[in-house]
């Protein structure tokens, strides 16, 4: 990847151009933005072949190939103008290393990942030749490991199955050492090439050569025609994967009628593991697949196993095999300062949009409470099923309910101005709130048979949670905190835990419901708590804190360089919290020493969520990313739109997020 130059243009059609990913014989490939902000590969044909017509043709061509197959196994389509005076193509951009990159700079790979390999192989060509295309330049820089598994890129040589080929007489399309026999002898395409060029994109995964070794065209053209593959090598390192090397000689043999379908070896391949996201490549090249996405380790392990001599090139060298690329780059690494935007995006298992419509609409903070996560608008709060995403009912129809909720067996409760509650069941009128002079705000608290409530001048209230009356009052802090609560954010929210209730109007109070007073205050701390194992964590200013929840003590204290923003969450013995920059840090929670950090691209102003070792995290205007928990690689992601306040939640095996201020979406973890 390197900067624009002066004679690239700084936009094609919608997409705003930021950096050159790699050129080649038929264009130029540039990382660009798409109005929303998503990372794009933009393919844009060189001005000197636009004027031909065979070369118009071979770009069409490509677009339809790539149109065609399952975008789970390519990178797809995202727009494309071929009769502009240029004609480009525009993809998802891949972030993560071409196969190339991987073997140069980590070494071949072990049997079992070149076993998911050949599984994730095997499926994507299946689906490219359903898709009625031959692909014709399958090889190790045209196969993209990503945080969410392989994918084939590159289909400009591509065409479909039994159309006429307009290649020029006496040229030769495609990369020697992965062209079979009868291709540079007759000419001749069909699916058998594509079978060929994959065993041999195999042989090379598990040895850092191809079957035909090393050398100029010309030999490797000569040694494909009239040799052996070389595969001694390849049973030396897959000694104990005997299936696996039968496999790919099979997909090597010199006569096409002998080698296996696609959907052959596909169903050979069956048991064989599917890759899931970077567990099934070796340590240090899954921590580079995952650092070409944003993710930074704080420590990273050697690798024990030898490296090939190609390994050993230095940061810059390996800078430069990567803008060497050409039209394979849509899987470069970025460059420092240019982010890609995380892994592609997933499709949602339900979407709910409000039959208020999106004219005025503004979805703020999901709760889950059972099997109906709550969310609410600038016309009321929506009640709706987590299985299928179905509307339940609406309450406080006309009313906005921006503030997040609390939600009991037979209640739901929650404060915009004024602290309402309805019944769970329908959404009808419950408790009639008598309301205190100033008005409450944040989500309230339960504790007992009383709900507290913080208001905008850091006072807390209580109130009989069966009657609505008034209870008691106490006044945490005479700062008019109104004036910040935009950048405390959901700092007022009451939180109740092991018989006392938290609330940080300005600096945190932990206080006794029962005795009306407040046990301890903690200067320090702005954001709302979360409580586990007997220590409270909270967050101020650049630093996270531990306290004991006896006493207000701290147990430690870590410095993040930013502003913690959003709150933390405590789970799988790690404490997360973002900042006002877009990283996500991991501390132990036993210590605060920092275990990852991930770089999103915007501010993290709410609190992840974790569930089965993933960590939701949602950026302001960008993505929500899964985030394992034990690794900080990157697990998937998808585009939030306009959204701020990204609030994932949990129930069972999907996680609920708003999406672009208009929808509500479900997605599997």
């Amino acid at each position: 990847m390197e900067p624009l130059r002066a004679d690239d243009p700084a936009r094609i059609g919608d997409y705003r151009l930021v950096a050159r990913l790699g050129a080649g014989g038929m264009g130029r490939v540039f990382l660009g933005r798409a109005p929303s902000g998503d990372p794009v590969a933009v393919k844009v044909v060189h001005a000197r072949f636009a004027r031909r017509q065979d070369r118009r043709d071979r770009f069409a061509r490509e677009i339809a190939a790539v149109r065609g197959i399952d975008p789970a196994y390519v990178a797809p389509v995202v727009d494309h103008d071929a009769d502009a005076a240029e004609p480009w193509l525009a993809t998802a951009y891949l972030p993560g290393l071409t196969l190339r990159q991987a073997v140069e700079l980590h070494g071949p790979l072990p049997g079992p990942s070149v076993r998911t390999l050949a599984a994730a192989l095997a499926r994507a060509l299946t689906a490219i030749h359903r898709a009625g295309v031959l692909h014709r330049d399958l090889k190790p820089s045209n196969l993209v490991l990503t945080p969410d598994g392989p994918r084939v890129v590159d289909f400009g040589i591509a065409r479909p199955d039994g159309a006429d080929t307009i290649t020029m007489p006496g040229t030769l399309l495609g990369t020697p050492g992965y062209l079979p026999p009868e291709r540079i002898r007759d000419r001749r395409s069909g699916r058998p090439d594509d079978v060929f060029a994959l065993g041999a994109v195999l042989v090379y995964a598990a040895t850092g050569e191809g079957p035909f070794g090393s050398g100029s065209a010309p030999v490797l053209l000569y040694r494909t025609q009239f040799e052996e593959p070389r595969l001694d090598a390849l049973r030396a390192v897959l000694g104990g994967e005997p299936d696996l090397v039968d496999l790919i000689a099979d997909c090597l043999a010199r006569d096409p009628l002998r080698r296996p379908a696609a959907a052959d070896l596909a169903g050979r391949i069956a048991r064989f593991p599917d890759p899931v996201g970077t567990r099934w490549l070796p340590d240090d090249v899954a921590a580079g697949v995952t650092h070409a996405d944003g993710a930074i380790p704080v420590t990273r392990g050697p690798r024990a196993r030898a490296r090939s001599r190609r390994a050993v090139l230095s940061l810059g060298a390996a800078t430069a095999v990567l803008a060497s690329l050409g039209p394979s780059a849509h899987g470069m690494r970025p460059a420092a300062g240019v982010r890609t935007g995380g892994a592609g995006a997933r499709t949602p298992l339900w979407t709910y949009r409000s039959p208020d419509g999106a004219n005025g609409h503004w979805f703020t903070r999901p709760t889950v409470a059972g099997d109906v996560v709550y969310v609410g608008s600038t016309r009321g709060l929506h009640a709706v099923n987590c299985a299928r995403g179905e509307l339940l009912w609406t309450a406080n129809r006309g009313f906005p309910v921006r503030s997040g909720v609390l939600a009991t067996t037979d209640a739901v409760l929650f404060s915009d101005g004024a602290l309402c509650s309805v019944q769970a069941s329908d959404g009808s009128p419950a408790v009639g709130w008598r309301e205190p002079r100033v008005p409450p705000t944040g989500v309230p608290a339960v504790s007992g048979d009383r709900v507290l409530v913080c208001d905008s001048t850091g006072r807390l209230s209580a109130y009989d949670g069966r009657t609505g009356a008034p209870d008691w009052r106490l006044r945490l802090t005479d700062r008019d905190a109104d004036t910040d609560r935009a950048r405390l954010d959901g700092a007022l929210d009451a939180v109740a835990a092991g018989g006392l209730v938290y609330a940080a109007p300005a600096g945190l109070f932990a206080v006794d419901p029962a005795a009306r007073d407040v046990r301890w205050r903690f200067e320090a701390a702005t954001d709302a708590p979360a409580v586990h194992g007997g220590a409270v964590h909270t967050a101020g200013g650049e630093h996270v804190h531990a306290l004991d929840a006896a006493t207000g003590t701290v147990r430690w204290s870590r410095g993040l360089g930013r502003r913690v923003t959003g709150g933390v969450t405590v789970a799988d013995g790690l404490v997360f919290a973002g900042d006002d920059s877009g990283r996500l840090h991991a501390l132990d929670v036993r210590t605060g020493r920092p275990r990852w950090r991930f770089d999103t691209g915007g501010p993290l102003r709410a609190a992840p969520a974790v569930a089965a070792g993933t960590v939701y995290a949602g950026s302001d205007h960008d993505r929500l990313y899964a985030i394992g928990t034990s690794d900080g690689r990157l697990r998937w992601s998808h585009p939030v739109g306009r959204q701020t306040n990204v609030r994932p939640q949990i129930w069972r095996d999907r996680v609920l997020v708003c999406l672009d201020f208009t929808r509500l979406c479900a997605f599997r973890l």
